[in-house]
């Protein structure tokens, strides 16, 4: 659990897998210190080695079944300074730390290569719009409008909606939408 001072907050397992209704990425709150929201739920991750290798190293726990199992690539979780954690993917390492701005409704996701070899890292967000009490199922209203400037996107979950502004660094976005 990490929160921003102003009743926002993130908060998952150590594996990253969301197991309750109050695990995500950003739970704002939209009117301080109340009115809080799920704006990202979490990151997919993998990484490609080489052109056809695609490893998943997030984790998931659906009932019955846990896809993917990113948890056997994980080797340590650190607390402190800040949230981080390590996963080995055969010669490749990378490590994670996720945080949150103070005053602010704004995660920081961190994502380092620490081992010595390349690969091309993929992420995959899912954005949602939901009170933080509430759960949320496939919405047609909800269209993710978005719009990008270079490496921002300011995205809105359906028309009206206070916009949600991603940023990255050293990469491309590729809209791929989907309902989980």
């Amino acid at each position: 659990l990490f929160t921003n001072g102003i009743g926002g907050y993130a908060s998952s397992t150590i594996i990253g897998a969301n197991t309750r209704r109050y695990h995500g990425l950003l739970f704002a709150s939209l009117n301080p210190p109340t009115q809080r929201q799920v704006l990202v739920s979490k990151i997919e991750e993998s990484i490609a080695i080489q052109r056809n290798t695609n490893i998943e190293f997030s984790t998931n726990q659906y009932p019955g079944v846990v896809q993917p199992k990113g948890y056997h690539y994980l080797t340590s979780f650190e607390r402190l300074p800040l949230p981080r954690t390590i996963f080995q993917i055969g010669d490749q390492q990378v490590a994670k730390t996720v945080f949150m701005v103070q005053d602010s409704n704004t995660t920081v996701v961190e994502y380092e290569n620490i081992g010595q070899g390349t690969y091309q890292l993929n992420l995959l967000p899912f954005f949602v719009n939901r009170d933080y009490h509430s759960l949320f199922f496939e919405n047609r209203a909800y269209d993710y409008y978005y719009e990008q400037q270079h490496n921002v996107l300011k995205i809105h979950s359906h028309y009206g909606s206070m916009p949600l502004y991603m940023k990255y660094y050293k990469g491309e976005f590729q809209e791929n939408r989907a309902w989980f």
